[in-house]
């Protein structure tokens, strides 16, 4: 399951399952028309399964078509995941991604990137 919520000027995707690109596409949806509400995304991965690859492409091909600008921190639980969330950022070119493990420390980087 995947679900969004705004906090603090931040959008939280909290992906509690595996990644299925049919149900984040409606939660990202959600906040496009709502850009100046928020700093930028924290995508929370601590409690995500699998990622299979083909979701991952469908993802990434519906953040080009709707790239807002805002910067993006994934929060994890450790170095394994970090491994993961650094193949994702080479590989799709996402310079506007990073790799959290704490939640304020992610929240401090979306509010002050690009300043």
């Amino acid at each position: 399951m995947i679900t969004s919520k705004l906090e603090d000027g931040v959008v939280w995707f909290i992906i509690d399952g595996d990644l299925r690109a049919d149900e984040m596409v409606p939660e990202t949806d959600k906040w496009l028309t709502r850009l100046d509400e928020y700093a930028g995304y924290i995508t929370d991965i601590r409690k995500m399964g699998r990622a299979p690859a083909i979701e991952k492409k469908k993802m990434e091909e519906r953040r080009q078509q709707n790239n807002t600008g805002k910067p993006n921190a994934i929060l994890g639980r450790d170095d394994a995941m970090a491994i993961l969330a650094k193949i994702y950022v080479h590989f799709t070119g996402a310079r506007d991604t990073r790799y959290f493990t704490d939640p304020e420390e992610a929240k401090k980087w979306l509010k002050s990137f690009g300043r």
